[in-house]
């Protein structure tokens, strides 16, 4: 804008000079009031030209300072721009490493899980080794005992009455219990075998119960100490009239047992109920 106004004042002051000196020559040849009138015009034509300038000063002007808008705009849409790419690009880095974490986070987890279920897989397979062993040893012990029972059923004889049970057979009998240690009511000796007898050997006892379950029962003789005799899936319980059962086990039934030592544990093979 003072550029444009210099230029103005230069172009003015040339053509000032210039008009002067035409005037000077040519005002001896006009009267005063051509020279005036002469004068306003050409001074009206150089102010006409400098407003023209003035304008176009103007305007091109406003063509730079809208040029420098344009540039400035552009400068804060880059800057704008570049600061968006940059959140841009850490948001992007952040996202990366999120998901860099949750996927170890899950490779993880996946490991776990796959030894934790390595881990129950053993623990049931030998879970069902131990149940087939124990399901083997029970078949092994029940067919034993089917055995042991057979054995016993074509050595045992018939029952007796209770006054067979009662009396030890006299030696040379043929009843394989015949030479069994025995206790009778009011006997002064215990029972031998209660203690000191071999594992395996078997022996008669006689007597009232003083307690009974499904497992044991306490048979009560005079003379010597009470006897407590284990039931299992192997004993017999009988009476005169036929087969019986732990039920029929009673506080004050008599009874006549054969039992057998395992161990220190007497176990009773045979009670027979005294009607």
């Amino acid at each position: 804008m003072r550029k444009s106004g210099l230029l103005l004042a230069v172009v003015m002051a040339a053509t000032t000079a210039c008009k002067s000196s035409r005037d000077t020559t040519a005002s001896n040849d006009q009267t005063p009031s051509k020279q005036v009138e002469q004068a306003q015009q050409e001074s009206k034509e150089a102010f006409d030209r400098a407003k023209e300038a003035q304008e176009k000063a103007i305007d091109e002007q406003k063509d730079v300072n809208k040029a420098q808008d344009d540039v400035n705009q552009k400068r804060q849409d880059l800057a704008e721009a570049e600061a968006k790419a940059q959140r841009e690009q850490q948001e992007s880095q952040q996202a990366q490493a999120t998901a860099q974490r949750e996927g170890q986070a899950a490779s993880t987890q996946a490991q776990e899980a796959q030894a934790r279920a390595a881990q129950q897989q053993q623990t049931q397979v030998q879970q069902q080794a131990q149940t087939a062993q124990a399901q083997a040893q029970e078949q092994q012990r029940q067919a034993q005992a089917r055995e042991q029972t057979q054995t016993q059923t074509r050595t045992t004889p018939a029952p007796k009455s209770a006054d067979a049970w009662s009396n030890a057979a006299p030696t040379g009998s043929s009843d394989p219990w015949a030479n069994a240690a025995t206790t009778t009511p009011g006997s002064s000796q215990p029972n031998a075998i209660d203690s000191a007898a071999p594992t395996g050997t078997r022996s008669l006892a006689h007597g009232s119960l003083d307690q009974a379950s499904s497992d044991e029962i306490v048979i009560h003789r005079d003379g010597t100490e009470a006897l407590h005799l284990k039931l299992d899936a192997n004993t017999k319980i009988e009476r005169d009239n036929g087969t019986a059962t732990a039920s029929d086990l009673a506080k004050g039934t008599t009874v006549t047992a054969t039992y057998r030592i395992e161990g220190n544990q007497p176990i009773a093979e045979r009670v027979h109920i005294i009607q």
